[in-house]
């Protein structure tokens, strides 16, 4: 997860206030998420970012034959009922910039439904920011699951006064430090024990970079062969 030393302190405003973004592509939901806002509050601002992306775009026009971020920023003001105003933005921000976002959303929100492979980095902006999340059941956010409980199973009204203590311990086990602890494990597990890796962030772009250094001699295609070796049992344990 990024770091940033200063957030911005959230401003309690007279009406929730329920945030959601992502690049324009099938599957993200933000329907459903101006949807499950209808269900539970009579009066509600949704802010969705969807930022301009460069091979998304010119993908997604094909499925409607018009720019799909304006087809999803359509769908979901004409969802939205009397009292709940859809506010749609095109902002690409930067990673700071986007944790500053999140950080005045009473409840950051990502219903995605989608089918395919992985797990969504989407909602690390919105964990870094600790704030309120509330996910879908999706499996995109099974490494998410084991914190809080997912949409519908928790309402949107529960997720803003439980879940911003879970979202805290997600922030502490996702340093950069622990995960350069958690990947020295793997390390060990795989044989590889003669690695060790440490974490550092740029100041400036706030890039994150694991370096692996050998601890004794250790040819390097024998290492590539151990790191395959667990990619493989893994994807097989998967299926």
């Amino acid at each position: 997860l990024e770091q940033i030393h200063a957030i911005a302190t959230y401003e309690e405003e007279k009406i929730p206030v329920i945030g959601s973004f992502g690049f324009a592509t099938p599957g993200k939901g933000f329907e459903l998420v101006v949807d499950a806002v209808n269900k539970e509050f009579d009066k509600a601002v949704i802010r969705i970012n969807i930022p301009p992306g460069t091979h998304a775009d010119s993908a997604t026009y094909k499925i409607h034959n018009r720019d799909y971020a304006k087809y999803l920023s359509d769908l979901c003001k004409s969802v939205a009922k009397e009292g709940v105003e859809v506010v749609i933005t095109r902002d690409y921000m930067t990673k700071e910039e986007l944790i500053q976002w999140c950080s005045q959303n009473t409840l950051n929100c990502f219903l995605y439904d989608r089918n395919q492979p992985g797990l969504s980095a989407t909602t690390d902006q919105a964990i870094s920011s600790g704030r309120p999340l509330a996910v879908s059941d999706n499996e995109t956010f099974r490494h998410i699951h084991s914190y809080l409980t997912p949409y519908p199973s928790r309402s949107l009204r529960e997720s803003i006064v439980l879940s911003q203590l879970e979202v805290e311990q997600m922030q502490v086990a996702w340093t950069p430090q622990n995960f350069a602890a958690k990947f020295e494990e793997v390390l060990e597990k795989t044989g590889c024990s003669s690695l060790s890796c440490s974490p550092s962030i740029d100041e400036a772009t706030q890039a994150r970079t694991i370096t692996l250094r050998r601890k004794t001699r250790l040819s390097s295609t024998r290492i590539v062969r151990k790191l395959k070796s667990l990619v493989q049992g893994t994807r097989t344990r998967r299926k």
